[in-house]
């Protein structure tokens, strides 16, 4: 994306940047609030299988793997400390 100088613009060309600029906000603010219900939603997951269905970590990863989402190990041992379970 090029990078605009505001001097360059008009008062209605600012206006309508400015616009423009606070519809991305509000559509990257909804998608990141999506993102973090995902994550939660997947924590839970995580957290079940480990603790009720005795699902060690690595084994966790390996299954995360065959489903095609790439997270790392040490981001799950992370996941599970901060939960202080």
């Amino acid at each position: 994306m090029a990078s605009i100088c505001a001097m360059d613009l008009n008062p209605v060309e600012l206006k309508a940047r400015n616009d423009q600029l606070e519809r991305e906000n509000t559509a990257l603010k909804a998608e990141l609030q999506e993102l973090k219900r995902q994550l939660d939603g997947l924590k839970g997951q995580r957290f079940g299988r480990k603790f009720c269905h005795h699902l060690p970590l690595y084994r966790q990863h390996q299954r995360l793997a065959m489903s095609g989402i790439t997270v790392s190990r040490s981001t799950l041992t992370q996941l599970v400390q901060r939960a202080d379970i």
